[in-house]
């Protein structure tokens, strides 16, 4: 998830929302906790303008800013683990196809959850 500007603020200035939301921690947990259990090493968790580059907000951003309680960023292969830059070899998508679903799959458990009666 990656949310940490608010938009069209006075005069479109940034500011930023404090750390991570409340209602991702559950995901947050869950998911670390699957990537710890199968021994997935190199990854980060938090909001991707601290992880990645800082920015003036983006697609996620203008999404949370709206009230969609859940959003996400997905960033495919950890540059700890992969420094391949843009161009993946074909050897990993599969590997890497797979981390990604798993993270779908895990988080989309936790938030249904929520739903059930």
């Amino acid at each position: 998830r990656s949310y940490p500007y608010k938009w069209n603020k006075i005069y479109n200035i940034c500011i930023r929302f404090p750390g991570i939301s409340k209602e991702c921690k559950v995901e947050v947990k869950s998911y670390t906790y699957y990537l710890v259990k199968n021994k997935i090493k190199g990854f980060d968790v938090g909001q991707s303008a601290d992880i990645f580059y800082g920015g003036n907000g983006c697609c996620n951003d203008y999404a949370k800013s709206l009230g969609i309680k859940y959003v996400f960023t997905i960033e495919i292969g950890s540059r700890k683990m992969y420094n391949f830059g843009f161009m993946m070899p074909k050897s990993y998508i599969s590997k890497l196809a797979e981390e990604a679903f798993a993270e779908i799959l895990v988080v989309s458990q936790e938030i249904s959850k929520e739903n059930i009666c």
